[in-house]
């Protein structure tokens, strides 16, 4: 018999299914939670225009040292309110690199 989870196990599940897909590169199951282009326009437009492989390699690079924290999850009626410490790389050292490559092509 299967356990029910509860509305914290649940939310956390979801957190850690959205961090974990961002790690790992799976934009189609961050896409399940995020906007995957939106997170990384930030960065820069060429990196969804330009999907190819030497891209797609200094994309997998801004998230795949990330790590994450649960520190709070208060679930209150319908909403809930989520505390995580997030840590990564610092993306000066990515955005660096990948200008890098950019100027050799």
């Amino acid at each position: 018999m299967s356990k029910n989870k509860t509305p914290e196990e649940k939310i956390e599940k979801t957190i850690d299914s959205c961090f974990t897909s961002l790690k790992s590169s799976d934009i189609e199951q961050a896409n399940k939670y995020i906007n995957y282009d939106e997170l990384v326009s930030s960065f820069d437009e060429i990196i969804i225009e330009n999907r190819e492989e030497e891209i797609s390699n200094i994309e997998k690079e801004l998230f795949k040292s990330i790590e994450w924290n649960i520190e709070n999850i208060e679930i209150e009626n319908d909403k809930a309110t989520v505390v995580v410490e997030v840590t990564n790389k610092n993306f000066k050292d990515v955005i660096t690199k990948w200008m890098e490559q950019l100027y050799t092509k």
